[in-house]
């Protein structure tokens, strides 16, 4: 009825192939031009994962689990510049690190249950960034580090959810769930706190399943 694991495990994740190819591409209409990168290097990381696992009755849980990983070379999506344009460009700025823990619950009453899950993860990389400045004769720049998360990385992540699960007597099958991510990184900049920023959101879904006669159901999703 309950297991505490401790896990390692190193992993790779190789760059998608059109991220290297050398090209200039993209939609025609957005902002900025994509452009490839030959020199892009592999990911690798090392995952530490420690979880309590409960199963006090049937199909009900909780999980609790704490997680620390070392990425090396993570590939991130930047603005930068090449020549006297500036392009959308995949990049490896370093190395990060991500910590931090998760819960993940569910409980049954009879045709009645709950779900719920969250994630708190504490996302830190240090790049070099440009600092623009005023002088008394105009504008100077110099280079500076700067911790920021990962991009793409949002440190809250939870979802609940209410569902009706009774395939025997009445063939029905419901859930509705809420969704919520918080803010993150969705561009990197190469100067200091330009990075673009994408702003947290929430997200309800409902679906539904109705066995009609023996073997015909309806569906629906919203």
């Amino acid at each position: 009825r309950q297991a505490l694991r401790f896990s390692y495990y190193s992993a790779i994740s190789r760059p998608n192939f059109y991220d290297i190819v050398p090209h200039i591409g993209g939609d025609n209409d957005a902002d900025w031009k994509e452009y490839g990168n030959t020199n892009l290097k592999s990911t690798t990381a090392e995952n530490f994962d420690l979880r309590y696992e409960l199963f006090p009755h049937d199909l009900d849980q909780l999980l609790a689990g704490v997680f620390y990983k070392r990425l090396n070379n993570p590939i991130e999506y930047a603005l930068e510049n090449v020549g006297t344009n500036v392009y959308y460009i995949p990049d490896n700025f370093g190395n990060a690190s991500n910590y931090g823990f998760e819960l993940d619950f569910v409980k049954f009453f009879r045709w009645f249950g709950v779900k719920a899950n969250y994630t708190f993860t504490n996302s830190e990389i240090t790049t070099t960034k440009v600092r623009r400045f005023s002088t008394p004769t105009g504008q100077s720049s110099e280079l500076v580090s700067q911790t920021r998360p990962l991009q793409g990385q949002s440190k809250h992540i939870g979802n609940i959810s209410v569902f009706v699960k009774d395939d025997n007597k009445l063939g029905l099958n419901a859930q509705l769930a809420l969704g919520y991510t918080s803010r993150r990184i969705n561009t990197v900049s190469q100067y200091l706190d330009n990075d673009i920023w994408q702003k947290g959101f929430a997200q309800l879904d409902f679906s539904v399943e109705k066995r009609v006669v023996k073997h015909w159901y309806v569906y629906a999703k919203v």
